[in-house]
């Protein structure tokens, strides 16, 4: 019974939710600018299913065709982030965390179960590579910008006296497109992993009742990459340049977890690598290359 009234409901909104669409169908005057120096005409009205939280949706939009460029376009599609797209931000966003959840056809069960959303197995898959190539090419602009120095992470008021960096690479089985011209320590030759690296950047100002060091609530940076290990080390020192450009906030760097007051400082000296998993260093030293085969030392303690 639970289920049957949760199909109705979601029928019903599905309803509702096209009514709400139709409301605009997207026609903006007779000709429009085609994107590309040009003028597209309108065609006609055309209508589009899009598959959202609450079932198949059909919307009908105005079609401009360019002559110049030989496409078409419809201008309600962008403004509702579905140009090129099937499925609605509300279910791609469902899709992704289904998906990162385990495998695609168990991700593919977990949205009918509990949403009564039916996705293909096949079609979780190509949602999350492409939801994977987008934050692959974000991440890479803006790795550039900090290897660059274009993109400088701002330092809290006071800084403290020593900024901890725990370091660390462990192998991600891939599938074999993404590891084609790689070698690999197996017998064939054959690479079946990638190594990914993170690194883990907080600061330790007091400690507990044993006199052991506790991390400051917020301090906590992190950052991961597939990238070699003289480009991770540079991401992870993010060094600031003599003549910087205008400080950006802290969430404008490519690390996955960060909060203003928490990024990486300008350095005085580069030290040595060190040859601990976890190591110290003043807050306003930068950071060199992570250790590639050393195990963490019996006085380290894994963080994060």
């Amino acid at each position: 019974m639970e289920l049957a009234i949760r199909a109705a409901m979601t029928t019903v909104g599905a309803s509702l939710l096209e009514g709400l669409l139709a409301a605009d169908p997207g026609y903006r005057g007779p000709r429009i600018p085609c994107g590309s120096g040009h003028q597209a005409g309108f065609v006609s009205y055309r209508d589009k299913t899009v598959d959202t939280v609450l079932g198949p949706v059909t919307v009908t939009r105005a079609w401009y065709h360019c002559a110049a460029c030989g496409h078409g376009l419809a201008p309600r599609d962008t403004e509702l982030e579905m140009a090129g797209e099937t499925m609605s931000r509300g279910l791609a966003k469902m899709t992704a965390r289904a998906g990162a959840a385990g495998p695609f056809a168990k991700a593919s069960g977990m949205l009918a179960d509990l949403a009564g959303v039916a996705v293909s197995a096949r079609r979780v898959e190509r949602s999350a590579e492409a939801d994977g190539t987008a934050a692959a090419a974000a991440i890479g602009e803006r790795a550039a910008a900090i290897a660059a120095c274009t993109v400088i992470p701002l330092p809290p008021a006071d800084l403290p006296d020593k900024l901890y960096i725990a370091i660390d690479g462990t192998g991600v089985p891939m599938v074999p497109a993404a590891t084609t011209g790689r070698a690999g320590k197996s017998g064939d030759g054959r690479a079946r992993t990638r190594e990914v690296k993170l690194a883990c950047l907080f600061t330790q100002t007091r400690l507990d009742e044993q006199g052991r060091p506790v991390r400051d609530p917020d301090s906590t940076s992190y950052l991961g990459s597939f990238a070699p290990a003289e480009q991770f080390a540079t991401l992870v020192a993010a060094p600031k340049p003599a003549a910087a450009a205008p400080m950006t906030s802290a969430s404008s760097s490519c690390s996955a977890t960060e909060r203003p007051g928490s990024g990486s400082w300008p350095p005085r000296s580069r030290p040595k690598p060190p040859r601990s998993w976890t190591s110290t260093t003043p807050a306003n030293t930068c950071t060199t290359s992570p250790p590639r085969s050393h195990p963490p030392s019996a006085t380290s303690t894994r963080t994060g």
